[in-house]
């Protein structure tokens, strides 16, 4: 029975082969199709690297964990591919590949706490001159602002003039979507009262001089006032503040709500009142405290809140009306992009820790580009060296190796294209380090295996049988040297961070897969070689000076 079922064994080596070739076609298909490419970081593609530093008071690592998380989880949501954020000590330094350091600095920038502020006064952004007559009479000029008209001549800007992404009507969700065009201008002659709350304090000599000689058009201009009028000490005061695109520039009344009241926020397709997609994005907004919200919107019904982050406005709907329940919509001239960024930032927009920009690093493409080549090169002379020698010394069975690394070094990389795309897996430098390294792992398995093979001939075996025998005494060496491997790439990934991690798991990848195809390729490729003569008894076949050969 033993006899047979080996014979059995023995007969049916293209089974896993045709599994092997499956395999590979099948993946190399999906990255075909999808037209992926691998994931690369920022030591290869290039970016800018940003070091945010704790303000005041040592973080608890609770806090700093959840804000790294709230941090990664908001430039994941801009959309930026392969970002890292990861902690140093009590830093945390942020990777954005192919982002500049401006786009950086705006990403990563955006830190502070999120508030909602009422709208005093919006005007356009500049040039300076002929804003500096609104300043004087702001006396008499607020009670006819945004609050009283749509139609004024400094609501214009806000509303129907310029129409911008993220202005828009902010409503009870439950409210049907379908007149809502026709209620963004006619709820502001309904509440006559409720804007004379809006006027009532005055507004500081220094904003009023600020208002005239700030153009927000000019992104430096935009920092500045950001830094000043960001400063969490602003908040019980009226503040400068810029949209987001510099487009206005508005005069806000103290902070009336944080964004830590915001349960949740998504962006979505709005629906009229029969449930059909009107194919228009709106933002749906959920706060913890109804009832507060409530009041807030009651307040300033028919009025403009502002959505402050960081001293830069992202959002100024005007209120439609009291939403009671703590759901809102958020709606405007939105597309896919602004209302996922408008819901990124209600989302995150709030940290258990503030930060500073100690440190911001730009990496040329070109560097990344040179790194990139150095290591390919690295890899290629290794694995030729290592498949010279193969061939010198093991002549068919060397060729066997060859394409085994071939399959090997494939697999390798349709893993990593599909991992990225489907898991985010970063290449970096150090990954590919791992690759490397994981090519002297893989060559051991074919040593093992052959030295394994010439012992069971030299004892007396046929080539046949010794390759039967041979292989499930080496493929249990080759288990325990790979399980080695995959445990301290493990222990590694799980203690490290950055870039050793990426190192640690295409070693740990490449592990896995060397196992894959000792088992699927190496085996039954032999076994097939052993039943032709020539690999037998010829020179070529690499056995050739092994005592007591046999045949089958």
């Amino acid at each position: 029975m033993a006899t047979r079922s080996t014979g059995r064994t023995r007969t049916r080596p293209g089974r896993p082969l045709a599994f092997i070739l499956l395999t590979l076609v099948a993946l190399t298909t999906l990255v075909v199709v999808k037209e992926w490419e691998p994931r690369r970081g920022l030591d290869l593609v290039g970016g800018t690297s940003v070091i945010l530093t704790p303000k005041g008071e040592k973080p608890s690592s609770g806090a700093l964990a959840s804000a790294v998380d709230i941090i990664r989880r908001r430039v994941n949501g801009t959309g930026v591919t392969s970002a890292e954020v990861v902690t140093e000590g009590e830093n945390v330094r942020v990777s954005l590949p192919n982002v500049g350091r401006t786009e950086a600095l705006r990403i990563v920038g955006t830190t502070a706490e999120l508030t909602f502020r009422s709208v005093l006064q919006a005007v356009d952004p500049g040039p300076p001159a002929p804003v500096t007559a609104t300043p004087a009479p702001t006396g008499t000029a607020k009670p006819t602002a945004t609050p009283k008209s749509t139609a004024s001549p400094k609501a214009s800007p806000t509303s129907t003039a310029r129409p911008r992404p993220l202005a828009g009507v902010l409503l009870p969700a439950q409210t049907s979507p379908t007149p809502t065009p026709k209620a963004t201008a006619t709820p502001t002659r309904r509440p006559t009262a409720t804007p004379t709350a809006q006027p009532t304090p005055s507004i500081p000599r220094d904003i009023q001089q600020a208002l005239a000689e700030v153009d927000c058009r000019d992104a430096e201009q935009r920092a500045e006032v950001a830094d000043v009028y960001g400063d969490p000490s602003m908040n019980t005061k009226e503040i400068l503040s810029c949209e987001e695109d510099g487009s206005v520039k508005y005069v806000l009344g103290p902070s009336e709500m944080g964004g830590k009241e915001i349960k949740g926020a998504l962006a979505t397709i709005r629906q009229d009142a029969n449930g059909v997609s009107t194919g228009e994005w709106m933002v749906e907004l959920t706060m913890k405290s109804a009832k507060k919200w409530g009041d807030l919107t009651k307040k300033y019904t028919g009025q403009q809140i502002a959505i402050v982050l960081d001293g830069i406005v992202q959002s100024a709907p005007r209120v439609e009306a009291e939403i009671p329940n703590g759901i809102a919509q958020i709606t405007g001239d939105f597309n896919e992009r602004s209302a996922n960024g408008l819901a990124n930032v209600l989302k995150y927009g709030s940290l258990p820790v503030q930060f500073e920009q100690s440190q911001t690093q730009t990496i040329s493409a070109t560097l990344g580009d040179r790194s990139l080549n150095g290591a390919v090169l690295a890899g290629l002379l290794g694995l030729g060296a290592v498949l010279l020698y193969a061939i010198l010394y093991y002549r068919a069975l060397g060729l066997v190796t060859i394409v085994g690394m071939l399959i090997f070094a494939g697999l390798n990389f349709l893993a990593i294209v599909v991992l990225g795309q489907t898991m985010g897996f970063t290449l970096t430098l150090a990954g590919i380090a791992g690759l490397i390294v994981s090519v002297g792992i893989s060559a051991d398995s074919y040593v093992v295996f052959y030295e394994r093979l010439r012992d069971e001939i030299r004892s007396g075996k046929s080539v046949q049988a010794g390759v039967e025998r041979g292989f499930k005494r080496a493929f249990f060496t080759i288990l325990t040297a790979d399980g080695v491997s995959f445990l301290a790439a493990l222990i590694l990934y799980a203690l490290s961070v950055g870039e050793v991690r990426g190192f640690a798991f295409t070693l740990g990848l490449a592990t896995l897969i060397d196992v894959f195809v000792a088992w699927l390729y190496t085996r039954p490729v032999v076994t097939l070689l052993a039943r032709t003569r020539m690999f037998r008894e010829g020179r070529f076949g690499g056995l050739a000076g092994t005592r007591q050969l046999k045949g089958a």
